[in-house]
């Protein structure tokens, strides 16, 4: 479910959020991780790396390439409270993406979803929150890097459950998109930064638990060249025809 349902609780948590992460007198060691190409769409994800304010990282996890976009299995990102009080669980996520000067970008999206565990007894105030805070700066147009970046405005998104409207367990998702078009050419490099909080809070007789399981970027790239066959397609082509003619003469 994607909302901005509850959006004020959601709002207060990342006043909780913003308290607690101040309150670390440290951050969690960044973690770099290698650059994935996607050769079939002409894009290439860069400088990947994670931080946390509040817990050790990996928490978001080595990412896999897919057909377009990057796939994430995140591990220990939760938050727990139980008795009263609350926690936070903060993760950012940084990485650009390039393309090729003759495809760009149209979108990038943010998928993520997971589980939510509320029980005891108590009020609205035992309650569960996940906030998705995403910005993008275009640098580059038609394969030329831009002197100033284009920021875009960020996008925020969120969910929140708390123990009276959703008790027990349940799942939820996040989904926001942000366009990359109407600027003057085609969208060949951004830079991504991706702020991710989950919060729980509990009262004297009662527990809150937020995971996330699941977390994508998804992009669309938009092609601007001909329709031509590439050369490894056509001799792909020519390799399935001459198959083709030497099964005809085994018959």
């Amino acid at each position: 479910m994607t909302s901005n349902r509850l959006f004020s609780k959601a709002f207060a948590a990342c006043g909780l959020a913003i308290a607690v992460i101040c309150a670390h007198s440290a951050d969690a060691a960044s973690i770099s991780y290698p650059d994935v190409s996607v050769p079939s769409a002409g894009v290439k994800f860069t400088d990947i790396s994670e931080d946390s304010a509040t817990d050790p990282t990996p928490l978001y996890g080595a990412p896999d390439g897919f057909i377009v976009g990057l796939d994430f299995d995140p591990s220990g990102f939760a938050a727990f409270s139980a008795g009263g009080g609350g926690d936070i669980t903060d993760g950012q996520l940084n990485f650009n993406v390039e393309t090729l000067p003759e495809v760009g970008l149209t979108s990038i999206t943010v998928k993520e979803n997971g589980l939510t565990v509320l029980t005891g007894t108590g009020t609205a105030a035992t309650n569960v929150s996940a906030v998705a805070y995403i910005e993008v700066s275009i640098t580059a147009l038609d394969g030329i890097d831009l002197g100033a970046p284009i920021n875009l405005p960020a996008e925020i998104v969120s969910y929140s459950a708390d123990l009276l409207t959703d008790p027990g367990g349940s799942a939820w998702d996040l989904d926001a998109t942000v366009g990359l078009t109407g600027h003057g050419g085609l969208v060949t490099k951004v830079e991504v930064v991706i702020n991710n909080n989950l919060t729980a809070i509990s009262e004297a007789a009662s527990s809150a638990f937020i995971e996330k399981k699941e977390f994508q970027i998804v992009i669309i790239p938009e092609n601007d060249r001909n329709e031509v066959p590439e050369p490894a397609s056509i001799a792909l082509l020519g390799l399935a025809l001459c198959g083709a003619g030497l099964a005809g003469r085994r018959r």
